[in-house]
């Protein structure tokens, strides 16, 4: 069954000050580079409630055939220099992993 997995990026000053200018790339290179994803989908938040503390701006959902192409991904290179890239950008990440 294929694994869905779905991350939420809060970005720091809500996104300001250049801070999308240099996250969108950094995510376009992982969608566009990472291995494993059978499907890939990105969006961003519309921004109808502007300084809402529950509110993210920036969403991923990849689809991989199974757990084990999953798991792959995590430990990928391209994923985890993602994840080097982007302390600066990120107030938060929140993600969940489900079958579907």
């Amino acid at each position: 069954m294929p694994l869905q997995h779905v991350v939420l990026f809060k970005l720091k000053g809500e996104g300001g000050g250049g801070v999308v200018e240099a996250f969108d790339p950094l995510l376009a290179q992982l969608l566009a580079t990472a291995p494993g994803v059978r499907s890939r989908e990105s969006a961003a938040d519309l921004g109808l409630r502007p300084g809402n503390p529950r509110s993210y701006q920036r969403l991923i959902q990849l689809t991989f055939a199974d757990t084990a192409a999953f798991r792959a991904y995590v430990d990928c290179a391209e994923h985890q220099e993602f994840l080097k890239a982007i302390p600066d950008l990120v107030e938060t990440i929140a993600s969940i992993q489900y079958d579907g």
